[in-house]
């Protein structure tokens, strides 16, 4: 797992069968061994210090998880008591409880392992038996004690407006039936005029969108519900014209293929064609994007299906034309999740796939991808 997150933090392909894993690498914020920083939160240090300050010369108490084992075994505590012993700590209790997988241990150390601890540096905070290193719990009764006196219970009862308000939120918890769900977005519609998922999701006074998907199932028949026809979606003019320049360039290749003989079939968005019936052709057009102070650049993004070979156009995008035309090999692709063109101080790793046009490019890719023999097309008669 780790040699994958390495490969996806160094942008590369996911291996074949592993696409899976980038996808929820894309959630991650990191993966790392169980450490200390696991071990010991920042609660905990901080708790450490201030204990330290307020007890210079006492000892400090605290609660470590070790991990749960199955069966009667003791060894993870023993081991623990034994680390404990050579610094001059010791074992007070400890606790297990199958049912739930805990295993608890209270245990006394002195004020030199309580600082290495708050630091980091002691043997226990790397110790694989350990889970975590936390305050013991200030949760106290005495068993002994009397029963308390209902009068005293009755004169300490909460006014009467923070015991309203409190019953108003435990209302407030509660699970909306389908209803008040609908009349809440009805009301939200009422006041703002339109819905959308990011007008629900920002609403207090509606249930989240995931509430509402859950219940309803997805966002056109819940808006049915109460009333509301979202406008059609406008067409985008830069995909559409994106679109056309794609299926102007498949069309281009098809027919100079075909001149030389070749058998092809286009797909009908024009973004892929095949040779032969073995070779791939992937067909892209990139206009580019433009920041203040920087030279204007193309990016040629990854694509995950399979293809042997990418013929890019490059689209000047205040004249609408082409500048020239990228013939890229699936292998230049093989550690990049995109390639750019038009960087500042870097040579683009496509310049050498560069051509001014496509004159002769049917050759080269006939070459690429002969036409199969009868024998393999039909088979040998035995």
């Amino acid at each position: 797992m780790l040699t994958l997150w390495r490969a996806y933090q160094n942008n590369e392909r996911a291996p074949r069968g592993h696409s899976d894993w980038w996808m929820l690498f894309g959630k991650l914020k990191d993966i790392r061994p169980w450490g200390p920083q696991d071990r010991i939160d920042a609660f905990t240090r901080d708790y450490l210090s201030r204990e330290l300050e307020r007890h210079p010369a006492g000892p400090i108490q605290l609660e470590v998880d070790l991990w749960y084992r199955d069966g009667p075994t003791t060894e993870s505590e023993e081991i623990l008591g034994r680390a404990l012993a050579v610094v001059g700590g010791e074992i007070l209790d400890s606790f297990r409880l199958s049912e739930i997988k805990y295993h608890g241990v209270l245990v006394r150390v002195p004020n030199e392992l309580a600082r290495r601890l708050a630091e980091l540096e002691s043997p226990l905070a790397i110790a694989d038996e350990i889970m975590s290193i936390r305050p013991q719990s200030m949760a106290r009764f005495d068993p002994l004690a009397p029963a308390p006196d209902l009068a005293v219970q009755a004169r300490a009862a909460p006014p009467a407006p923070i015991f309203e308000r409190a019953q108003i939120s435990m209302d407030c918890c509660s699970m909306p039936t389908d209803e008040e769900m609908l009349d809440g977005l009805r009301r939200l519609l009422k006041r703002k005029g339109r819905l959308t998922v990011d007008i629900i999701k920002r609403a207090r006074s509606v249930p989240s969108t995931t509430a509402y998907l859950r219940r309803f199932g997805n966002t056109r028949g819940l808006y049915a519900l109460v009333g509301y026809s979202p406008p059609a979606r406008r067409v985008n003019e830069f995909a559409a014209r994106r679109r056309a320049r794609r299926v102007a360039l498949s069309d281009e290749l098809t027919e100079r293929l075909r001149v030389v003989g070749a058998d092809v079939t286009q797909k009908p968005s024009g973004a892929r064609l095949t040779v032969n019936g073995i070779f791939v052709i992937a067909i892209c057009v990139v206009y580019g994007s433009r920041q203040e102070g920087v030279r204007q650049r193309w990016s040629v993004s990854n694509v995950r299906t399979p293809r042997d070979l990418t013929v890019v156009a490059r689209m000047d995008p205040d004249l609408d034309q082409v500048i020239d035309y990228y013939v890229v090999p699936d292998i230049a692709f093989s550690r990049c999740r995109f390639l750019r063109i038009g960087q500042t101080r870097v040579v683009s790793p496509l310049a050498c796939y560069r051509r001014e046009n496509l004159i002769g490019i049917e050759n080269m890719i006939a070459g690429w991808s002969p036409r199969p023999a009868e024998d393999e097309i039909e088979g040998l008669d035995a």
